[in-house]
């Protein structure tokens, strides 16, 4: 049985079966590539393991039951959009990039608690919504297609992700999705290898949805490659800016 519980300090810690798992956000400024300038935010849930203190990775976290990744992108969004309004007016962009599974996107129940929380950023804040709706790998396309239907009244527009392939941000061709994301996935052999990486995965993504975004470059140095191969927009790890409710 899943459990969700708020801290008073206004964090959350989810409890499913033995397990336990505090859910930390971590705000990741994001960039529009072509004149490298900072634009929005995005949202990244951290979710530790309570029992072992670690941080879950990506796959870790997309084998998450279904039921508790709802209650994880619920989480990250309601803490994220808390932490932004905190922040000096000055210190808040205009675009906000909110992460969630395809089956927390497609739950009514979701979706009934993410609506308000957007609304409310977008009437106190100004800022535009764009929603990246992750784990798709096996989703037929109609389906996808229902789900960006169902959160057009929220946002401003949808993108997909897809793994580091070309094959991969390919198949999100037709599916109603202003572009494709892409978790940057530490690439070795050199600066040339890893812009022709990029590139492959620019090309795949301006081919199937018109554009390409890399999330979680370590540095300045990746994002310029990532500039020169044709990427779009890309964000920065944010780990000296990760906020954890203990």
């Amino acid at each position: 049985m899943t459990h969700a519980a708020r801290l008073p300090s206004g964090g959350v810690v989810l409890t499913a079966g033995r397990k336990a798992y505090r859910i930390a956000t971590a705000i990741e400024p994001v960039f529009e590539m072509k004149q490298m300038a900072m634009i929005g935010h995005r949202f990244e849930p951290v979710v530790i393991d309570t029992t072992g203190n670690f941080a879950l990775d990506t796959k870790a976290l997309a084998a998450l039951d279904w039921v508790d990744r709802e209650q994880v992108d619920i989480a990250n969004i309601e803490q994220g959009i808390e932490l932004l309004r905190m922040r000096p007016p000055e210190q808040r962009k205009l675009l906000l990039i909110i992460p969630a599974a395809f089956s927390t996107f497609a739950s009514t129940r979701a979706r009934a608690r993410i609506a308000p929380a957007v609304k409310r950023a977008i009437g106190e804040m100004g800022v535009k919504i764009l929603f990246e709706i992750r784990q798709l790998a096996g989703v037929p396309q109609g389906r996808i297609s229902e789900v960006v239907s169902l959160l057009k009244p929220y946002c401003m527009t949808t993108m997909g992700h897809a793994s580091a392939e070309p094959r991969a941000v390919a198949a999100l061709r037709g599916c109603g999705l202003a572009g494709a994301c892409v978790d940057f996935d530490g690439i070795k052999g050199g600066e040339a290898l890893l812009e022709e990486h990029l590139g492959a995965l620019s090309s795949a993504a301006k081919a199937s949805t018109g554009a390409c975004m890399i999330q979680g470059f370590n540095n300045l140095q990746q994002m310029a490659l990532g500039r020169l191969a044709g990427i779009s927009h890309a964000s920065i790890k944010a780990s000296a800016m990760t906020v954890s409710h203990v």
